[in-house]
């Protein structure tokens, strides 16, 4: 029921947002944003912290409380920020063998004087180390992508995330780019490998 659900929600969302071209610029509208595990507990910790002050009569908790709370919401627009304007400029999936996982190395450019945090990416239910995008720079994430079977593997939605600062809230986007990748048939026997993969 949750894999269903979750395919309705994907539809829904590919259908709102339409396809997609490179380069593509994280707009306001197509961003997300709720909080994590980490994020509800803390805020069901400032609601106790709340009702203790409220019924003890105590300043110093309340002060505690409303700065805690005033840190939280501080902390939700630094997380939406860490992805709004970033550009997603090139998606490069080299040809790889069967049963073994490919490499899609993403291409983000950041022309925001504010460096781009642990921004992760993933073309499946695997997620990518986070990696930072510098300032007025240009930053690489690259996304392990599984190829099963030999053929052409449609990869044609992308789920960007980014939980920093403090892991307390979650932004994320889908994009929907066609993007392909080769994989060759799985190599038998004993010899060497062809020039072209000792290369790269």
């Amino acid at each position: 029921m949750r894999a269903a659900l979750r395919k309705r929600i994907a539809a829904m969302i590919r259908k709102r947002q339409g396809e997609d071209s490179l380069p593509l610029t994280l707009a306001r509208r197509r961003l997300y944003i709720l909080p994590t595990r980490t994020g509800l507990g803390f805020g069901l910790l400032l609601l106790l912290m709340l009702v203790a002050g409220l019924n003890y009569a105590n300043s110093l908790a309340l002060f505690l409380t409303f700065l805690l709370t005033g840190f939280t919401l501080v902390t939700m627009h630094h997380c939406h920020r860490n992805l709004l304007g970033a550009q997603l400029v090139a998606a490069n999936a080299p040809p790889t063998f069967a049963q073994r996982d490919g490499t899609l190395s993403l291409t983000f450019e950041n022309s925001s004087t504010n460096t781009r945090y642990q921004i992760a990416a993933a073309a499946g239910d695997a997620q990518t180390i986070p990696a930072d995008v510098p300032a007025n720079g240009f930053g690489r994430v690259d996304v392990s992508v599984p190829a099963p079977k030999r053929g052409i593997v449609q990869i044609d939605r992308l789920h960007l995330v980014t939980t920093h600062p403090f892991g307390l809230f979650r932004t994320w986007t889908w994009v929907h780019a066609p993007i392909e990748m080769l994989v060759y048939p799985r190599p038998h026997g004993l010899l060497p490998m062809p020039a072209y993969f000792v290369n790269k």
